[in-house]
């Protein structure tokens, strides 16, 4: 993290007398999820083990980073971007409703809970397939740094179906 947080100040002295609000990381999901676990983006990997521990660094590096720019900038104003979307059950039948609880979970959930109840969701070591002990216990007092705002960045809803066997 140190380079990171070097990185924050050098940006914070240059741009902080004219720069007020401050985005740390625009849809960390993207990060993790699109580049760790399903491997669309790059690094292009497939492990959701990895996709959690790169998510929690990015949650842990948005805390570090806004502690920074309140103490370079002064009134700064610092929050992050998450890609959320409403997730909705297909049908009124129960494998669809489960589903879209998991769905949420993996989606919105895995990066709102950590910022503001200071844990990850119970179902999120299911939904991803690891073991719990894969899900980071460690941090949360620096990922719970206070926004000042929260950008959401909203692109669509879904209507969630239970996969067909």
């Amino acid at each position: 993290m140190h380079a990171f947080e070097d990185y924050v100040v050098v940006v914070s002295r240059q741009l902080g007398d004219r720069v007020k609000q401050w985005v740390t990381h625009n849809e960390p999901w993207c990060t993790a999820a699109l580049g760790y676990l399903t491997g669309i983006n790059a690094p292009g990997w497939q492990d959701a083990e990895t996709a959690i521990q790169v998510g929690h660094h990015v949650l842990y590096s948005h805390g570090l980073a806004a502690r920074i720019l309140r103490q370079e900038v002064q009134r700064a104003q610092v929050g992050l971007s998450l890609n959320l979307k409403g997730v909705y059950p297909g049908s009124d039948a129960e494998a669809d409703r489960l589903a879209t609880e998991f769905a949420d979970v993996g989606f919105n959930r895995w990066f709102l809970d950590p910022l503001f109840h200071g844990q990850y969701p119970e179902k999120l070591a299911t939904v991803l397939k690891v073991s719990e002990a894969a899900i980071p216990d460690w941090g949360f007092d620096v990922i719970q740094e206070p926004l000042d705002f929260l950008g959401v960045n909203y692109y669509a809803s879904d209507r969630i179906r239970m996969a067909e066997s």
